[in-house]
């Protein structure tokens, strides 16, 4: 037991940024006249990886990161999970936030899942995540809280009650399994 506690101890902390539609110069630490302070920072500390790319579409892309597999491989060749359809990531597939809570890591999810969430096994809590704060579909608006392309004005009562059911507004889940 002291040796693993020693190993976690000296274990880094590592980050996984990824960003849908960031193009290849849109960051300040290539170059770019968009200032990215923070982001910066983050490379000149750290690993870059800018040889690896990635599929046309989220969902595809996220899988192959996540389980370090090609979307061929995960269900995922044909695009990206669509609001109320029922399927996305095998429950059979291991992830990479699995692997790092085997070696001792707290792991934490923000941003977009866009792996489906047919059941809640299927959502980043039951597939290696301590914490998830973020949305499980694509095209939000983070501060409207508006899902897709509906624009400020344009819901009729009850559509934020019946998206947020489906899973279309931000939540948080942690602290426990459900």
């Amino acid at each position: 037991k002291q040796w693993y506690q020693r190993r976690v101890r000296a274990s880094p902390n590592i980050i996984f940024i990824f960003a849908d539609d960031l193009g290849s110069a849109d960051v300040g630490y290539v170059g770019s006249d968009i200032r990215t302070p923070n982001v910066d920072m983050l490379a000149r500390s750290g690993v870059i990886l800018d040889q690896h790319y990635v599929q046309p579409m989220c969902s595809p892309s996220r899988s192959a990161f996540i389980t370090g597999r090609f979307p061929v491989h995960t269900g995922f060749q044909n695009g990206n999970v669509q609001q109320g359809e029922l399927w996305g990531l095998s429950l059979n597939e291991f992830t990479v936030a699995e692997m790092f809570q085997e070696y001792g890591y707290k792991t934490h999810a923000v941003g977009k899942w866009h792996l489906g969430w047919r059941t809640w096994r299927h959502t980043p809590i039951h597939r290696g995540f301590d914490s998830f704060l973020g949305f499980y579909f694509c095209a939000h608006d983070h501060f409207q809280y508006n899902c897709g392309n509906l624009k400020k004005g344009t819901e009729k009562k009850g559509d934020r009650r019946r998206r947020e059911k489906r899973g279309g507004l931000a939540r948080i889940q942690g602290g426990g399994k459900r």
